[in-house]
């Protein structure tokens, strides 16, 4: 190996640091006033081609001349010890730089060596190490887990993507990564095969600088995340918020509160929950948080039923606590998961999916069967005459459109659950990324498809309530795919609170719009009867 005299002491020390390999000077090489130097390594080359040997503090100065902070891309270490971790990052802070970047297939101290990269990480003064959204590290996952505080979360575009990368698509993709997702650093790769590579360099970053301006973000030093504790109080007084809605929900089904040992059920559940609080366990949190994420929106789907008795109320009025009700959903999960943890993807919601699907169920049984009852002898009556209705209709002959139908909707439904988790299992056409696109550029904060398509059936089936048509049933099993989005749009603990709010605002705006045309027509034509229609 050549290298220049400069160079020498800082790639023989790292080599020494880093590695247990034999290094020898050859004779011809050991004078002190050679231009260039040499060292033999005593190893395979592949075992070695890819170690790092340190960043050139000529370069670090070149870069912070020209007015630019430095980011260090650091290796694993071949074997890590706990000296060589130390060594590694301690030759960064000799330079004064504040973030790395970990480099290829797996982070510093994978393998068995986490605790001692998180303990030299907090050494003072305190490294910050990017964690690549999407990417595949082995041992990223852990390091974040367990280094919450150090953690930078880092959008890149890789170098096969940039094949077919466009300007305009990746400052998009960047700037929505910064606003929606919490990204802190963004690892640009510039367009260096055009014409001129340096003004294209230069129109590209600048485009990004300004897109970020109109995101309301700066450019600068990427901070670490705000510590957010997890507050006694709010967790307790979440779990006494999804006690009460189970309690009203089962009540509603089957009478659930004129059971003598209700009080004492609720009692004990109450008390349950605040010791999994006291104790924090997190598996015991995350259920919890997961109980109310799909109680509490399906207890805004049975006050859509016809039959949920509210005193003095209105068609506005019932609105309006089906919303407040739906949304203590997301409001106790946030309280339960109020963590660092959370924000950084240390850890994430479990049970995305199945909030989607609980308020399905639970309309279909409560508007689409009608399954309910003032008592729980009641309830076993009407289930056993829909069990017997149910055996009656299979026995007729099935019709191509109905199979057709139930097909269109098994697929429809699959697609919403592979499509929903905090990473989607299914691409994106190009007609929805260019519609993205278009409401991104409108609205700053685009509303989720699912809120779009089915928000108006909210506000429809409360207008419908009361008439005889099963277009009513319908609407109101079609309105808990909205509600239960509304919840599941703060599940995704990483993305801003403020974002996840303004894009269940514009849902619900939209679909109050939509249903107020949908109305006007309905009268307009005489579809709705108003002396059957219940405006309770």
């Amino acid at each position: 190996m050549i290298v220049h005299q400069r160079q020498f002491d800082r790639i023989k020390q790292n080599l020494e640091n880093r590695t247990a390999v034999q290094m020898a000077i050859p004779e011809q090489f050991s004078g002190t006033d050679l231009e260039d130097a040499g060292i033999v390594v005593s190893d395979r080359w592949d075992a070695i081609k890819d170690l790092g040997v340190g960043i050139d503090p000529e370069v670090v100065d070149l870069v912070r001349s020209s007015g630019l902070s430095v980011v260090g891309r650091v290796g694993n270490n071949p074997n890590p010890s706990d000296s060589r971790i130390a060594s590694t990052l301690q030759s960064i802070r000799d330079l004064k730089i504040e973030t790395v970047i970990f480099s290829g297939m797996s982070v510093l101290g994978a393998g068995n060596r986490y605790k001692e990269t998180v303990e030299h990480l907090s050494d003072e003064p305190k490294l910050r190490f990017g964690s690549v959204e999407f990417g595949k590290q082995t041992g990223d996952a852990s390091l974040v887990k367990q280094a919450p505080y150090n953690t930078i979360r880092v959008h890149t575009i890789t170098s096969s993507e940039m094949a077919t990368a466009t300007p305009g698509a990746n400052i998009q993709r960047f700037a929505l990564a910064a606003r929606e997702r919490n990204i802190r650093l963004l690892f640009v790769r510039l367009f260096l095969d055009g014409a001129d590579p340096v003004d294209n360099a230069t129109s590209y970053l600048s485009g990004l600088r300004n897109a970020l301006y109109r995101s309301q973000l700066g450019v600068g030093t990427a901070r670490t995340y705000t510590r957010i504790g997890n507050p006694f109080l709010g967790r307790v007084a979440a779990g006494v918020v999804i006690v009460s809605g189970i309690a009203l929900l089962l009540d509603f089904t089957f009478g659930f509160l004129t059971i003598k040992a209700a009080p004492t059920m609720i009692g004990a559940s109450i008390a349950l929950i605040a010791v999994v609080f006291v104790t924090s366990v997190m598996p015991a949190l995350k259920l919890v948080s997961l109980i109310g994420a799909c109680a509490l929106p399906s207890l805004g789907v049975a006050i859509l039923h016809p039959e949920f008795v509210i005193p003095g109320s209105t068609t506005i009025k019932r609105l309006l606590l089906v919303f407040a009700v739906t949304m203590l959903g997301p409001l106790t999960v946030v309280a339960i998961h109020a963590d660092t943890l959370f924000l950084v993807k240390g850890d994430v919601f479990l049970g995305v999916k199945l909030t989607l699907i609980a308020p399905l169920i639970v309309a279909a049984l409560l508007h689409g069967l009608n399954i309910r009852a003032d008592s729980p002898a009641g309830l076993a009556t009407v289930v056993r005459d829909r069990v017997t209705m149910l055996v009656d209709i299979s026995r007729n002959p099935i019709l191509i459109w109905q199979v057709l139908l139930g097909g269109g909707v098994l697929v429809a439904l699959a697609i919403m659950l592979m499509r929903s988790g905090n990473e989607s299992s299914v691409g994106v056409s190009s007609i929805e990324l260019q519609l993205r696109s278009l409401l991104d550029r409108i609205l700053f904060v685009r509303p989720r498809f699912k809120d779009i398509l089915f928000q108006p059936f909210v506000m429809l089936s409360l207008v419908l309530a009361g008439t005889k048509w099963p277009l009513q049933r319908v609407t109101a099993i079609l309105a808990s795919i909205a509600l239960a989005s509304m919840v599941n749009t703060f599940c995704h603990l990483h993305t801003p609170l403020v974002i996840s709010a303004l894009r269940v605002a514009y849902g619900v705006i939209f679909g109050l719009i939509t249903a107020a045309v949908v109305k006007r027509i309905l009268d307009r034509f005489g579809l709705v009867n108003r002396e059957e229609a219940v405006v309770a």
